[in-house]
């Protein structure tokens, strides 16, 4: 019998489906149905986040019974102790909170960006609400409020709230079971999924110490090893049901959420046979969900690693049903993540196709814009005719959508596009030149107008703004617009900001002569060792907003200072590397 995703809404989801047997009595010597195949599950719900952002980290929390909570789990200690072990020696950077108080738990969830969350500890649930979630300490809870709000998207996160069995105290005083375990897995599950999660593990009611042990374990162990997630999932109920005895369902009480085809997007697949084997997908959402899993997979991969995922892409692109390929939803999807591993043309190709059906989301219009634009870029020198119709489409399509609705995300696109075509722009006449520096105050103008729509990322916009007026005339650079940038920054603390805030000791250093280029790559070096995955990312853009500066600025004393500075950068990159 084949393998089963079943598609649940919220209330069937808390229906044990992993116990069903039909075929199977009593008196029958073979595993469960339940052992003998994979069975996953997919939760039907209007509210999904989409393109959600990951952790490019190896980085894993691990969270084993808070402190003061009773019953104690000797149980949730040892499992948190396993995996924290298990996801160490496979090169994660794991944060290990065990017996921790709330605090200490609060702080850790938000220290870092995480790709897996595993938690065992005691769970609550009751039909308000307000009493709902991991049970942190006595009052406290960990509730969706608190997952929904972390810096980035974990890709797994494997919550065991069920160990030995939560005991409530009933009005006569009495200890007995949680009354309701299944609905608080498919609660917490139905949140983490509209918030992004790809991989949901949640146990559906109490579990054995020993048997909670052995399915971690053989499910990680198979994920970090290549497998998928349906293969996994099945490796791990098989080898659990194998050592639990006949009472202990340990092995169908967890629920496991995701994309069968799910695999790990820093580890190789298990074999090149499983390698080229493409998932089944039942609905089009699944198969949307496993194109976006292409971005995270890519980050950091190097080129023979994200050739390799095109490849993937390119033959999940032919063999989906061709009334999916012609839904702009999955077109989308397609290009973003062309895109996200740096195939512009394709991503082009796709994103074109989705504007064709009148399904496809309205930002596949500003991703078509911005993709131009970088293809322009890089094409200039070899095709400057097609490089040209794609820098003026870009800016075409993106005034029409101003002109609907302006936004600050909007302008900032207009003005990348703008300066990365005077960027291309050759420099060796008057006329040249002249063009050049005409871009590079239309591009200023749009940052400009992008700050005055006061965006959150107020820092974005106004320090493209402060470099291009740089590259004019440095001497017109105002110090107030510098500490804005820094204010703003340290406000949003997102994952670009560290390296903009050392952006703005370049910028003093090139206008000001204020700084040395030792303390310069310093201050950024410094930002890019803080950041948690993305610093590959940082590096590259904060390396090409200094080359646009030494490319587009005039002035020679400003020149000689910023070649200073990448002298040493790379200097120091090279030795780092």
């Amino acid at each position: 019998m084949p393998d089963v995703v079943l598609e649940l809404d919220p209330p069937s989801a808390r229906i044990p489906w992993e116990m069903l047997d039909p075929a199977r009595n009593d008196t029958e010597s073979t595993p469960p149905l339940g052992v003998r195949i994979g069975i996953l599950r997919k939760l039907s719900t209007n509210i999904r986040r989409e393109s959600p952002r990951r952790s490019g980290d190896r980085r894993a929390l691990v969270i084993g019974e808070p402190a003061g909570i009773k019953p104690p789990l000797p149980g949730a200690i040892e499992e948190a102790r396993e995996v924290s072990h298990l996801l160490s020696q496979r090169n994660l950077a794991v944060e290990e909170l065990l017996g921790r108080d709330s605090d200490s738990i609060i702080r850790a969830l938000y220290r870092y960006e995480y790709d897996i969350v595993h938690i065992a500890a005691h769970g609550e649930f009751d039909e308000k609400g307000e009493r709902s979630g991991v049970l942190l300490g006595e009052g406290r809870y960990l509730r969706s409020s608190e997952f929904e709000n972390l810096r980035a998207v974990p890709t797994i996160v494997f919550l065991n709230c069920c160990h030995l069995g939560k005991l409530e105290e009933s009005d006569n005083g009495e200890l007995h079971y949680l009354r309701h375990p299944g609905r608080l897995a498919a609660s917490v599950a139905e949140t983490l999924i509209e918030m992004g999660v790809g991989v949901v593990v949640v146990a559906g009611w109490a579990v054995g110490d020993i048997a909670a042990k052995a399915f971690a374990r053989a499910l990680y162990t198979a994920l970090l090893d290549g497998d998928d997630l349906m293969n996994a999932v099945r490796t791990a109920r098989s080898k659990t049901y194998s050592i639990c005895e006949a009472a202990d369902l340990t092995w169908g009480a967890y629920q496991v959420y995701g994309d069968p085809g799910f695999v790990l997007h820093w580890v190789e697949r298990r074999g090149a046979a499983r390698q080229l084997r493409q998932p089944a997908f039942v609905a089009p959402h699944e198969l949307y969900e496993h194109i976006l899993d292409f971005s995270p997979r890519g980050r950091g991969a190097d080129v023979i690693q994200r050739q390799g995922f095109k490849e993937e892409l390119d033959r999940l692109e032919r063999e989906i049903p061709k009334a999916w390929r012609k839904m702009g939803r999955i077109a989308h999807a397609f290009g973003t993540a062309y895109a996200d591993l740096g195939f512009y043309h394709e991503a082009i190709k796709c994103y074109e196709a989705a504007l064709e059906q009148s399904d496809a989301p309205i930002e596949t219009i500003e991703q078509l814009a911005n993709m131009q634009s970088r293809a322009a870029e890089k094409e200039f020198g070899s095709n400057r005719r097609q490089a040209m119709q794609w820098f003026n489409s870009s800016v075409k399509r993106l005034r029409e959508l101003c002109n609907i609705s302006e936004s600050s995300e909007r302008r900032s696109l207009i003005g990348a596009t703008l300066k990365r075509r005077a960027k291309s722009m050759p420099g060796r006449t008057v006329k040249q030149r002249k063009a050049r520096e005409r871009y590079i105050k239309e591009a200023r103008d749009e940052y400009e107008k992008a700050c005055a729509l006061v965006p959150a990322n107020l820092y974005y916009p106004l320090s493209q703004k402060v470099a291009l007026q740089m590259s004019l005339a440095p001497n017109h650079v105002k110090r107030e617009d510098i500490d804005m940038i820094v204010q703003s920054a340290e406000e949003c603390d997102d994952e670009w900001t560290r390296a903009t805030i050392a952006e703005t000791h370049l910028v003093r250093f090139l206008a000001f002569g204020e700084g040395t280029p030792e303390g310069i790559a310093d201050a950024y070096v410094r930002a890019w060792s803080a950041g948690a995955g993305t610093s590959r990312r940082e590096i590259d853009s904060s390396l090409g907003q200094l080359e646009s500066l030494l490319e587009l600025v005039s002035d020679n004393e400003v020149r000689k200072r910023a070649d200073a500075v990448r002298l040493v950068l790379r200097s120091w990159l090279d030795v780092k590397s």
